[in-house]
């Protein structure tokens, strides 16, 4: 089985395109362009599944169509609108993975250079125009800022972040 931790989102399914399953792709990186992967991943009902894709063609640039292997009709198709699409972390160089979202750093550590581990995201929160990583450690939720003043280190193959807060900043939040 497929953890979310071993993917990171590139975009999703929009429309089915003619009658032979070519499906509508609207991509927020093109890394599965410069470095090709056997399979992508398809969320489906809450489960990642890999798919061997076909082919693609660009049509723009932030779409392309796609046509993954055993989908060749309209009707097949179809059932993948709508879907999110990733793209498996092991074949993304480094900077692929952070180039695609906050969501990719969901269950890397978070390490503080004067504390230690101060736990693991578990969720990213970008409900507002500042991005909050939630940190859970020993079963309390913390928040912090998403932003560079903070964090010093983006370390995507260990799935690492290391970042300085200000003395007494997590104290603030117990």
């Amino acid at each position: 089985m497929i953890d979310q931790t071993e993917v990171f989102p590139i975009g999703h399914f929009y429309k089915v395109h003619g009658v032979s399953g070519e499906l509508g792709l609207s991509f927020e990186t093109d890394v599965f362009d410069r470095s090709p992967a056997p399979y992508w991943v398809i969320e489906i009902e809450g489960i990642l599944v890999p798919f061997f894709i076909d082919s693609y063609r660009f049509i723009g640039n932030a779409s392309a169509l796609i046509r993954l292997e055993g989908v060749d009709t309209a009707d097949r198709a179809k059932a993948f609108v709508g879907r999110p699409v990733f793209f498996p972390r092991a074949y993304a160089e480094p900077d692929d993975a952070v180039e695609t979202g906050w969501s990719q750093l969901i269950g890397f550590q978070v390490w503080d250079l004067n504390r230690g581990c101060i736990g693991e995201i578990t969720a990213i929160d970008e409900s507002t125009m500042n991005v909050l990583l939630i940190v859970e450690q020993e079963g309390v939720d913390h928040l912090l800022p998403a932003q560079a003043d903070f964090i010093q280190e983006v370390d995507a193959e260990n799935q690492q972040i290391r970042v300085q807060l200000p003395e007494g900043f997590l104290d603030l939040q117990a």
